[in-house]
């Protein structure tokens, strides 16, 4: 890649002096040491791509057509990491000066190759102090040594060691970098993600496992300079971004797609090649400089992939209301539709009318009613009068032999959401408009209020028995004689019951219970088959349904002392013991064990003493023995 500078001519006056600018021998020791220790942030990534980008660059070089190969392997007893490529290699000079000099490079002129700067070379010495390198050159195999110790500065300096030299009819070059204990996965991710999506033929060997470049795209498309690849990711990957924009075969992460309503299909990634030098990289090589001729090419993208995007989701966006509300009561497509290339989210794609379709049920499960040819939707209250609201519309369309969608009054009225879409589409009814069938009600309406003190409204008996029995998710009465027979029924079993929601007193005083202003709705109440809370019936009430729980409860207590952790009995003899009468009669008898001075007595009690896990088990033959002991 293009990477030399271009000096512009001083103009200075005659008789001037002047020096130049420059490095003394530590400055250089410290140009060096940064050059390769801090300029990575991912010293491991770092590794992976250079020496790849180098071995890349040599097989265009030399028009070699087998694959570079990379991977992990074991080698005397440590993990290594390498990269082989196939072309010349090199002579001593050239592994000395290449391996050795800093921004010495022979691609800085050109943009036939990735590389440019002459210090990716070097990289191995960002992770370690060693790494090596061999050379098969003109029937040559020679294995050097690349080292860091301290130079005269006191800052650590990189040798060169030539440790063999033997005979070979190979050719090209191999880097080995030893891979510390705990960095193999690391290793293995970057390895992998540069090669899945390499559009230069790389071979991978990782272990046992084996990864190949030049992953078959499933759409490619070219437009202006750049080429888009939809490729498939591969099960194993970790490589989790959905758009690489590459370079020369390395991969940026420069375009999020939080930055678009949409995404690539799942598990999918967009591979967008744009020609070497066309943007300016650091010498890193870590990502794109923020240069703005940068910025101008990554919106370019950004627009192509828009516009790509439009043309692929354009067939969802006719779909209609009702096909949205169908397919969100289906659970369909997880919120989102799927074209060939992308997938958006809906809510996004219906900003307009999501809200309400999302939040959308359906009362009964079959079609829905239609009026003047159009679906009805009923908006419910959704205040403390919601279940209510619900409850009324599911027995009127019940009785009616009706079914409507039902969504909460609140989600018509957001901002985004275009009213005059859904009416085009939908009947849409309040709840409250409903004309409900006349019901025979008292001509008083009183204040009410919940048993914290807030207001409930303006109701009429029924109204509020109503209210209470909605809220408890039981039916409706449709006159006063169906409130006094379901209150009749209600009450006929205390122990399921709850006697503070139909119960009702004054205002004042901190009963749980509904309260109101009027004694003329309390006897109005009582004579639905209510409970006044101060009086003296709804007290024995009280205490029977407080007595019952109580009998519940002991009984559950003797049931579950009467079983032992260390007593093993059928599932027969288990269901047995869980009616009360028989776990009362094994109770009885730990009890009378338990006040005995006996040996069994004391046997019994070391069981009792271990703990559920550590108990060993006896049959209840074995506890037959154990009984007869005196």
């Amino acid at each position: 890649m293009k990477t030399a500078a271009i000096a512009s001519p001083i103009i200075a006056s005659e008789n001037m002096e002047s020096s130049v600018m420059g490095m003394d021998s530590v400055g250089m020791d410290l140009a060096t040491y940064f050059m390769r220790d801090k300029i990575y942030s991912n010293k491991i990534r770092a590794v992976v791509r250079e020496y790849l980008c180098n071995a890349v660059d040599e097989h265009a070089k030399f028009n070699v057509i087998q694959p570079v190969q990379v991977g992990l392997h074991s080698k005397n007893n440590e993990v290594v990491f390498y990269v082989r490529d196939y072309a010349k290699g090199l002579d001593e000079n050239g592994v000395r000066n290449i391996f050795g000099m800093y921004f010495r490079s022979t691609k800085s002129k050109s943009n036939d190759s990735i590389g440019g700067f002459g210090v990716g070379s070097k990289a191995g010495h960002c992770y370690n102090d060693t790494f090596f390198v061999t050379s098969f050159f003109e029937g040559k195999k020679s294995t050097y040594t690349c080292m860091l110790g301290a130079g005269d500065s006191g800052v650590p300096v990189g040798h060169i060691y030539k440790v063999d030299e033997c005979d070979t009819d190979e050719t090209g070059l191999e880097v080995s970098v030893p891979v510390k204990y705990g960095d193999y996965t690391s290793f293995e991710e970057e390895i992998e993600s540069f090669v899945w999506f390499s559009p230069n033929s790389v071979e991978a060997q990782i272990f046992n496992r084996e990864i190949y470049s030049n992953c078959p795209s499933v759409k490619s498309i070219e437009v202006d300079q750049f080429k888009i690849n939809l490729i498939e990711k591969p099960k194993s990957t970790h490589h989790y971004t959905e758009c690489i924009v590459q370079m020369g075969g390395v991969g940026y992460d420069v375009i999020q797609f939080n930055d678009f309503d949409f995404n690539v299909k799942g598990n999918h990634c967009l591979v967008v090649d744009v020609p070497i030098g066309s943007m300016t990289i650091p010498i890193s090589r870590e990502s794109f400089e923020k240069t703005p001729q940068n910025k101008i090419l990554i919106d370019q993208i950004k627009k192509i992939i828009q516009d790509l995007a439009d043309k692929d989701l354009a067939q969802f966006k006719t779909k209609s209301v009702n096909d949205l509300l169908e397919d969100a009561l289906a659970g369909l497509t997880n919120g989102s539709y799927e074209g060939e290339m992308f997938s958006c989210r809906k809510s996004s794609l219906f900003k307009d009318v999501w809200s309400v379709v999302s939040n959308t049920g359906k009362i009964f499960d079959s079609d829905v009613t239609k009026k003047d040819g159009k679906s009805i939707l009923v908006s419910i209250p959704d205040n403390h009068n919601s279940s209510y609201w619900r409850a009324k519309v599911k027995d009127f369309a019940r009785d009616n032999n009706e079914n409507y969608y039902v969504v909460c009054e609140s989600k018509l009225l957001l901002k985004d959401i275009d009213g005059e879409k859904l009416s085009n589409a939908l009947q849409i009814l309040p709840a409250k408009k409903i004309k409900y069938p006349r019901q025979k009600k008292s001509n008083t309406y009183f204040a009410v209020y919940e048993m914290h003190g807030r207001k409930i409204g303006e109701l009429n008996p029924l109204e509020l028995h109503n209210h209470a029995r909605a809220y408890r998710g039981l039916s409706l009465a449709n006159d006063e004689n169906e409130a006094r027979e379901q209150n009749e029924e209600y009450f006929s079993d205390l122990e399921k019951c709850d006697i503070e929601s139909f119960t009702i007193s004054l205002k004042s005083g901190s009963h749980r219970c509904y309260r109101c202003n009027s004694t003329s709705l309390i006897k109005e109440m009582k004579d639905l088959g209510w409970f006044d809370f101060t009086s003296a019936e709804c007290k024995e009430i009280r205490n029977k349904i407080q007595k019952i729980k109580e009998d519940k409860y002991q009984k559950n207590c003797v049931i579950n002392s009467a079983k032992k952790s260390w007593l093993v009995f059928s599932e027969k003899k288990e269901q047995r013991i869980k009616e009360y009468k028989n776990a009362k009669r094994l109770q009885d008898l730990w009890d009378k064990i338990d006040k005995e001075d006996s040996t069994r007595s004391k046997i019994i009690k070391s069981f009792n003493c271990g703990s559920y896990y550590s108990s060993p088990k006896y049959s209840r033959t074995e506890f037959r023995t154990i009984l007869k002991l005196k």
